[in-house]
């Protein structure tokens, strides 16, 4: 059942993405968010629940933990935002099409939506 909520609430989101023209990116199940250094890049490690802040032991910066995985799950999609920009890039700078006639990389369908303005008291 968890799944299928979280499932739900990602295609909510992605549509929400699509209807206003935004890029939703998902990084890593695992990336260790709350465990790096937003500053130094430095990994503190697993840490229990109950601790809230940490101070780097490289740069000796003072963390809030929550802070600090906010910081790095943006940095986290940026950096994904980046390689897929390069990848597609090279892969298209050749050609535009494969032998066969379709894209080089076709990438994820985008669900199209009705505008938001379409969505009045129709129902009524």
């Amino acid at each position: 059942m968890n799944d299928a909520s979280w499932g739900a609430f990602l295609a909510l989101l992605e549509g929400k993405a699509a209807r206003y023209g935004r890029t939703l990116v998902k990084i890593g199940r695992w990336h260790p968010s709350s465990q790096l250094c937003p500053c130094c890049g430095w990994k503190i490690g697993k840490l229990p629940l109950k601790v809230r802040e940490w101070d780097c032991r490289r740069c000796g910066e003072h963390h809030d933990r929550d802070v600090a995985a906010a910081i790095n799950i943006l940095l986290e999609g940026q950096r994904i935002i980046r390689a897929t920009s390069m990848t597609v890039a090279a892969g298209l700078a050749g050609h535009g099409e494969n032998d066969c006639g379709g894209q080089v990389r076709p990438g994820e369908a985008t669900p199209t939506l009705a505008p938001p303005e379409t969505y009045d008291d129709q129902a009524a």
